[in-house]
């Protein structure tokens, strides 16, 4: 198996496209912010994205985010209030941090396993059209003011596997809201 790592300027347009394996690997790393301009298609592989001092962004509002497992980290927010990052898990899971600004997160079709979706100073709203599910008893949603909407599922799985959260930093505007059509089994941390 050959590995190729190859650089390139950040103010071009990168193309990447996946052929002769099963799964892929793409990690894209950037000293300021990410901002995705297209589809990003990793159906069976693991996507890394980490903006080191930056936010990760989407240009356009049908750009969609297909992986397996994505692992999003940034400085200064991922996605955004009027943009989330529209995603379409293929039965991986899903970590998310930032250290601030918000995580605004859409999951269009299937159902969104999460391990740590966590924001230092900002809001986490996730948007899932399926189920929201904790990858184990360890996973945490973590963020000032927290908004959870299962279109069509639970959030959470039982009593003994419920989403954990940690909501707010004492700021008055700190609330938990979510929204099922299905059950919900919510833990607070702390």
């Amino acid at each position: 198996k050959d590995i190729h790592t190859h650089s390139v300027s950040a103010d071009n347009t990168i193309t990447i496209n996946f052929i002769g394996f099963d799964s892929g690997t793409l990690n894209v790393t950037s000293s300021s912010g990410i901002i995705i301009g297209a589809d990003i298609t990793n159906p069976s592989g693991t996507t890394t994205l980490t903006a080191n001092n930056g936010s990760i962004t989407v240009e356009s509002e049908t750009a969609i985010l297909e992986s397996n497992t994505l692992n999003l980290s940034a400085t200064r927010g991922i996605g955004t209030q009027g943009r989330p990052l529209v995603l379409d898990m293929q039965a991986g899971v899903l970590n998310a941090t930032t250290t601030s600004g918000g995580i605004y997160i859409s999951e269009v079709s299937n159902n969104l396993i999460v391990n740590q979706v966590t924001t230092g100073s900002g809001d986490v709203v996730l948007h899932v059209q399926q189920n929201l599910v904790p990858m184990n008893t360890a996973s945490l949603i973590q963020g000032g003011r927290i908004e959870i909407y299962s279109e069509l599922g639970s959030v959470g799985t039982s009593s003994s596997l419920p989403i954990r959260v940690n909501v707010g930093n004492n700021n008055l505007h700190d609330y938990l809201l979510v929204e099922a059509q299905g059950n919900v089994f919510i833990e607070e941390t702390s």
